[in-house]
């Protein structure tokens, strides 16, 4: 039996000046540690997810809060039979996400944090609310909430726009995506359009599924990584897409996209 790994993730929105140290610090211990997966710094701060020995992931994390400037890091740690990264990228971008502001995300105020066992009684209640995806259309292609309200959205980039079209309404508005980071400022967007109450899935998905389970949830989730996707149980499901806009090949006929056209291997 294949001895069990320890996946971790991470975010934190802080403005620091990078000077390459912290990159070539991070990058060689987590070399020295043999771990993969990525680390992405920016000017706003850092969001990370990376796998190796229970151990390794440890020291690693240790490392961040003792030696770097994110000492409120929040790590979310699962464990995996298989690492779902071939290799090891740390990198400084202009951005966390791939978008640019005028407000640093990190002054923004974003709505608060419910906890997924929150999420799921408001759904067994049946709750007036607004459970809104914020993630992009192939995503959303591969699952979402049964009650959840999605948007045209085919990169993230477009949600500010997007956003203005959505009507104020007395219901709170819950906004969700993978891990969380998405809907930091998503839901400041939406506070700053004037919707009175906002609250965000803290963790994302991944983190209900490790706390809920597949209640109220429909088909696998999307996640950046060799997986492509993974089910609530957390298990790799590593679905066949289109190669041009992601969808599920089950979806498609004849091996080609309906959406875009890309042929594709037949689906028998």
């Amino acid at each position: 039996m294949a001895p069990l790994l320890a996946h971790t993730t991470a975010y934190q929105f802080l403005d620091f000046d990078e000077d390459e140290t912290l990159r070539r610090q991070l990058l060689e211990a987590c070399e020295r540690l043999q771990l993969t997966g990525n680390i992405t710094l920016a000017p706003e701060g850092i969001n990370l997810s990376l796998s190796g020995s229970e151990d390794d992931i440890g020291q690693i994390e240790r490392l961040l809060l003792d030696e770097s400037p994110f000492k409120q890091l929040q790590f979310r740690r699962s464990r995996i039979t298989v690492s779902p990264f071939s290799k090891l990228i740390v990198r400084f971008r202009p951005s966390l996400l791939p978008i640019q502001v005028d407000t640093p995300v990190s002054r923004r105020q974003p709505g608060a944090h419910l906890l997924p066992q929150q999420l799921c009684q408001w759904l067994d209640e049946g709750r007036p609310l607004r459970l809104l995806d914020v993630r992009n259309v192939y995503e959303t292609h591969l699952g979402q909430f049964a009650a959840a309200e999605t948007l045209p959205l085919h990169q993230f980039r477009d949600f500010q726009e997007a956003a203005r079209d959505l009507e104020p309404d007395t219901k709170p508005i819950v906004t969700y995506c993978t891990g969380g980071i998405r809907c930091e400022l998503a839901s400041a967007w939406l506070r700053e359009q004037g919707h009175p109450e906002v609250w965000q899935l803290s963790g994302g998905i991944l983190n209900y599924f490790e706390q809920c389970g597949d209640r109220h949830w429909q088909g696998e989730c999307f996640v950046f990584d060799d997986r492509l996707a993974v089910d609530p149980q957390l298990h790799a499901t590593y679905p066949q897409l289109c190669r041009t806009c992601q969808k599920p090949l089950s979806e498609m006929r004849l091996g080609r996209c309906a959406e875009c056209g890309d042929p594709r291997l037949d689906a028998h």
